[in-house]
């Protein structure tokens, strides 16, 4: 073979042997390839073209088994996949599962502990009325203050429960943010004042309309600021705002809870957001708490695609903080949105009774719907201490729906979970029957369920309102007190709560300069000016603004702060605030006041005007 190259390495000439070589080698090369070309398609594309056949024949995108025969590399491959693609896909279905059927008995049980605890807190606020001395007023104290932390518990597990079984909505709700913190910040105030502590707020203080949960996010705030005080010895908690102005109309908050408490290890920090969980042991042993409260504002805040952390040193205080972003809203979506609007959606509210259209306690008729046993217990010692003795309790839905169509009842109580028919279905029945006396029946809510989206499904059913176990019995009067007239009975002795009494005989004296026969004149001018005022907003429930509403309201007010009226003054602060909300509101909100209003009457001429 003769081949001449020149230095540019390009063949010129070469001989015919040369040629017969390369057509040789070409055919081998050619043949070579041909041969694995089959080899493949027998072994490996044959049977891909069968798997994709097999699968485009369920194209209704059910699964579509393999062989279980294996007779090549690939068809084991493919059997191994298989196998353990279906492994993978069951566990996760088994662990789906084993998460929710967890969420649903965690629901479940915090529902049965409120049931016993509802009859031990009630009965325990009955014993409350009675003169006990001093030995047993000190073992019924402590009795209810574990009573409340226990349902604090059991509140928390609850909610930790639905937010895992995704059962939580977020609403989309106009509210101005600035007000919400400052609102939360003052209302946990006595809780730091009791330990000594200073609570601030330090942020804007001009109103900023946003879009958003404002339950969520006051929960989101409570929890981190109870936390702070729970863990501060001395010192104070500040709260501190920053506001971001975003494009496109959107808002970031960035809330920082600022405390010198104990301080938290850095190695421990992200180990207290995790559920069930604290800084250490010694921690719970000294503070107490369950380790969910942190868990519940991290899913919380997580939910609104928000973040949270914490800056801390050990003994040296700690900063909480959370931002979260929202759409920016107008003020007048705020005064025209009302907290009952999307609940009422299917059933419109019914009119409140007012004045003389109210039932007498002495005379009204009251159906009860409740299958626990002890509850029913309670209810009737409960009915009875606020003057209401014409009752019938029975222990299904169906039976209350069979009882109101036989009978006449002026209000019917209603437990949600009952066998038969539940409260949210002999709700539902009530509403349809076809004659307005029957369907138009007052309906209350009594349910273990403490979540905002209970409460809406309550009022979606066609109730009117909703108390939560363990009900508090001066919360179910005030409820009553929108449809049944309690003037004509003697109030029952006034609760004292963990905030304080409900008259601040101390702040009172103060402000006389520890003066008997002032006090005394300031309590008779509260009891007349007090009835004029409250006349006059009970003739001021309308619907849309209403500035006398809000001008009566401020006066009450202030002459419930003279008197040191805590509850009193706290109900007319919110009624002066409902200057354009509608007349159900307001006229709910009346009634409360008229409540609060003659028990601190009870009360001041018992401690006061009796001396």
């Amino acid at each position: 073979v003769v081949i001449v190259t020149p230095k540019s390495n390009v063949i010129e000439r070469a001989n015919e042997s040369f040629f017969v070589l390369l057509r040789y080698t070409l055919a081998i090369i050619a043949g070579c390839f041909l041969f694995f070309f089959i080899l493949l398609q027998n072994t490996l594309f044959a049977p891909i073209r069968d798997i994709i056949k097999r699968i485009k024949s369920g194209g209704d995108g059910s699964p579509t088994p393999l062989d279980q025969t294996v007779n090549s590399e690939l068809g084991e491959i493919a059997y191994w996949y298989n196998l353990r693609s279906r492994e993978a896909a069951e566990a996760r279905e088994m662990a789906e599962e084993a998460s929710q059927s967890k969420s649903a008995f965690l629901a479940n049980m915090s529902h049965e502990l409120r049931t016993p605890l509802n009859s031990i807190i009630g009965m325990g606020q009955l014993i409350n009325q009675k003169k006990l001395d001093p030995e047993t007023r000190e073992m019924f104290d402590s009795i209810t203050i574990s009573s409340k932390v226990l349902v604090a518990i059991v509140n928390d597990i609850l909610d930790l429960s639905k937010i895992e079984a995704k059962q939580i909505q977020l609403e989309h709700v106009p509210f101005d943010i600035v007000q919400e913190i400052r609102h939360t910040t003052q209302a946990m105030k006595p809780l730091a004042s009791e330990k000594g502590l200073t609570l601030s707020y330090q942020g804007p203080d001009d109103p900023l309309p946003v879009m958003g949960d404002p339950l969520r996010f006051t929960r989101i705030l409570s929890n981190i600021v109870s936390n702070a005080i729970r863990y501060t010895q001395a010192g104070g908690v500040t709260v501190v705002l920053h506001i971001e102005l975003l494009p496109g109309s959107r808002v970031r908050a960035l809330c920082k809870v600022i405390d010198t408490g104990i301080g938290i290890e850095k190695s421990k920090q992200e180990k207290i957001f995790e559920k069930f969980t604290q800084a250490d042991a010694s921690t719970a042993r000294r503070f107490g708490g369950t380790g969910l409260g942190l868990a519940i504002t991290r899913e919380l805040v997580e939910l609104m695609d928000g973040q949270i952390g914490v800056e801390s040193e050990a003994e040296k205080g700690s900063t909480f903080w959370f931002d979260v972003s929202f759409d920016r809203a107008h003020a007048d979506d705020i005064h025209a949105h009302t907290d009952h609007s999307s609940a009422y959606d299917t059933h419109p509210p019914l009119p409140l009774p007012t004045g003389a259209n109210a039932r007498p306690a002495a005379t009204a008729r009251i159906l009860v719907a409740e299958d626990n046993h002890m509850n029913q217990v309670l209810i009737r010692k409960v009915l009875a201490t606020i003057g209401l003795h014409n009752f019938v309790i029975v222990h299904t839905g169906r039976d209350a729906l069979h009882a109101l169509q036989q009978e006449h009842f002026d209000l019917i109580l209603m437990d949600c979970h009952m066998p038969e028919m539940n409260g949210y279905e002999a709700a539902t029945a009530i509403r349809a029957l076809s004659t307005p006396e029957k369907n138009n029946v007052p309906i209350i809510a009594i349910t273990a369920n403490t979540m905002k989206e209970d409460e809406e499904r309550c009022l979606a059913v066609g109730m009117n309102d909703y108390v939560s176990k363990p009900f508090d019995l001066y919360d179910l009067k005030r409820k009553l007190a929108a449809w049944i007239d309690f003037t004509a009975v003697t109030p029952a002795p006034q609760k004292e709560s963990a905030a304080g009494p409900a008259i601040d005989l101390q702040k009172l004296r103060a402000l006389s300069g520890q003066d008997d026969k002032f006090i005394a004149e300031m309590v008779r001018l509260f009891i007349t000016d007090g009835a004029i005022l409250l006349a006059q907003l009970q003739g001021q429930i309308t619907d849309g603004p209403n500035p006398q509403w809000v001008d009566i309201a401020h006066g009450l007010k202030s002459a419930a702060a003279n008197v040191g009226a805590q509850e009193m003054y706290t109900l007319c602060d919110q009624a002066q605030k409902m200057r354009d909300t509608d007349a159900v509101s307001r006229g709910q909100k009346a009634a409360a006041i008229a409540v609060a209003f003659s028990e601190a009457i009870s009360l001041l001429r018992n401690t006061v005007l009796s001396q």
